[in-house]
């Protein structure tokens, strides 16, 4: 057991240092108040978890950002974090997009969405009862405070929402809700409808998401196949290593072509980033791709071509530009 704490928390810190923190709060808390003094194999366990991605972000930190100060406030900026309340955007969010931010409208509310997203602490609540009165409540009761701490910070900090910033919290919380369904053993002529009525639970559920799930996966695809075409006439154009794509949707377009990249959100920076520059210096010809962000001073003179699915490129002039293939 303490070997599968660290391995599951070093995993969790590698890949967000701050959800595994989240993470082992609750679980450090139930260690110290069911084992007391016996906590310390789970207590030492957690603490090996956390430092390996910790470990990580720290020399990356003094190596690669500054320090540690330096990188928090780069992250503090990235990840627009502060006091703040986004249930409402969490609630838009939840039939899609997957990312409200960089100008990404969550659209409306859904009523049907909003219903499923109620029924999941009111299923928390009936599991948890149920859990008690089968005296099993400290596991569930460990799950459910685990999951309520991990989506915290996403609900009243981070600036911005993602459905899949709930996801681990959802699959916790799917353990007292499961525990709900299964401990319901109705008898006498109660059994069928509420033998339906889970029935129908169930069904909902899985169309439900596996309806917003097509519809996401839809506009993925043809946002990718548009993609995919200015990449082709790039192609055709010329482009071809050693080469920089620049600009929106740069790091796929770049990663398409076989060039180096740097991706853009909302808008260009008034200078040419640095790395930009060196790797033109090494002889990269520089591409910038865009649809309708506003171009920088420093580019509105280059040649543009137009390409399909209403992306255009610009040439910066000290590269060799394509010619006809």
């Amino acid at each position: 057991m303490p070997a599968g704490l660290a391995g599951s928390l070093a995993v969790v810190s590698l890949m967000r240092p701050s959800d595994a923190l989240f993470l082992s709060l609750p679980l450090a808390c139930a260690a110290l108040v069911v084992l007391g003094r016996r906590a310390l194999v789970p207590l030492a366990a957690i603490v090996v978890g956390l430092a390996v991605g910790w470990g990580q972000w720290l020399v990356e930190a003094e190596l690669s950002y500054g320090g540690i100060a330096a990188r928090l406030r780069e992250a503090s900026k990235a990840n627009v974090t502060g006091l703040t309340v986004s249930l409402v955007e969490h609630a838009r969010a939840l039939d899609g997009p997957s990312l409200c931010r960089f100008g990404v409208k969550c659209g409306d509310v859904s009523p049907v969405a909003l219903a499923w997203a109620l029924a999941i602490p009111a299923m928390t609540v009936l599991g948890l009862w149920l859990a008690r009165r089968a005296h099993r409540l400290g596991p569930v009761l460990l799950a459910t405070i685990t999951g309520v701490t991990i989506a915290l910070p996403y609900l009243f900090y981070v600036g911005y929402v993602a459905p899949r910033f709930l996801m681990p919290a959802y699959a916790l919380l799917s353990l007292p809700v499961a525990g709900a369904v299964t401990a319901l053993r109705p008898r006498g002529r109660w059994w069928v409808p509420v033998i339906v009525l889970l029935a129908v639970g169930v069904l909902a559920h899985l169309t439900l998401q596996g309806t917003y799930a097509h519809r996401i996966a839809a506009h993925t695809l043809r946002d990718r196949a548009r993609m995919g075409l200015a990449v082709e006439e790039l192609r055709r154009l010329g482009v071809r290593p050693p080469c920089v794509i620049y600009g929106q949707a740069g790091a796929q377009m770049g990663y398409l072509l076989g060039c180096d990249a740097l991706a853009i959100a909302q808008r260009f920076p008034d200078r040419l980033p640095a790395g930009i520059r060196q790797a033109m210096e090494r002889g990269n010809r520089l591409v910038m791709v865009h649809t309708s962000v506003p171009l920088p001073p420093y580019a509105r003179a280059w040649r543009q071509t137009d390409l399909p699915g209403r992306w255009k490129a610009r040439f910066a002039p000290c590269t060799r530009a394509p010619t006809m293939a």
